[in-house]
């Protein structure tokens, strides 16, 4: 008991901390670059008011359902989401990318011109701290309406259950995956699905099994030890945070529901069935 006691007060501290860093990244974005960008997304503000949407992610519980049945639904994919066969005849309202891979050159920035070819009116949303990089300029001019800059950089804690999310400041978020669900509930969701939001991708990779519909992420072969470790435990502060976010979304009375029936994430949410 003793021991579970010390767990306890070691996950409330990294709770603490991660409030303490909600703080900080607050105070560092009153005085960052290009806000005006950020101010843009109150166009965003619940367009979508009372209306039910699907966030889907990439995990590998994607393949054991048929996509075409969200056809003319409120749509979030994410990443390499585009990969998926049925992508392009889904047409996805919304598309995410804010992973750092896409800054650095280990997923090519090809990625952008291939989303809206396959789906041209799709409105896709970047990580915010890559709008002044020159690499970004030319899909910035090319598709001017339909590119969206965020920052989710907050963690999603006990502590702030009463605060609001607000896509024209630093909100919260937890990965891409969660900066689609605060756009949701910015964009005024009370009803939000998940597919393929698995949770348990490292566990997939260290046992050999593909972490993802299409496979698996070339780049997540040649960890060593030491990144597993940080790995393990980013994933140990992801569950938790969505927790707290599945506990907030509880409280603001939007309904959470998971339509895929494997997968960590099960137990944080409830299950239905596509209708």
């Amino acid at each position: 008991m003793k021991g579970n006691r010390l767990l306890k007060l070691k996950i409330f501290l990294n709770e603490v901390l991660n409030q303490a860093a909600n703080y900080i990244m607050q105070f560092y974005k009153m005085f960052s670059f290009n806000r005006h960008l950020l101010k843009r997304n109150k166009s965003l503000e619940n367009i979508l008011q009372n209306q039910s949407g699907v966030i889907v992610a990439n995990g590998p519980s994607v393949s054991e359902i048929d996509l075409k049945l969200l056809k003319g639904k409120n749509l979030f994919f994410m990443n390499r989401g585009f990969k998926h066969k049925d992508y392009e005849y889904l047409q996805p309202n919304f598309h995410f990318i804010i992973d750092e891979k896409l800054n650095s050159g280990i997923w090519p920035i090809s990625f952008i011109d291939t989303i809206f070819e396959l789906n041209p009116n799709v409105n896709l949303f970047l990580n915010h701290k890559w709008c002044n990089e020159e690499k970004f300029n030319k899909f910035s001019k090319k598709y001017p309406n339909q590119i969206f800059w965020i920052d989710t950089r907050l963690f999603f804690t006990r502590f702030h259950n009463n605060r609001k999310i607000d896509l024209t400041k630093v909100t919260y978020g937890n990965a891409v995956s969660g900066a689609a669900l605060s756009s949701a509930i910015y964009m005024g969701l009370s009803d939000i699905s998940f597919i393929g939001q698995d949770l348990n991708g490292l566990c997939y990779e260290l046992t050999d099994k593909k972490s993802h519909f299409y496979g698996d992420n070339f780049e997540n072969k040649s960890k060593t030890i030491d990144n597993i470790i940080e790995d393990l435990l980013s994933m140990s502060i992801s569950i938790r945070n969505w927790s707290n976010a599945i506990s907030y979304c509880n409280k603001k009375n939007i309904k959470i529901f998971n339509l895929s029936e494997s997968g960590l994430f099960s137990l944080l949410t409830d299950f239905r069935q596509i209708n």
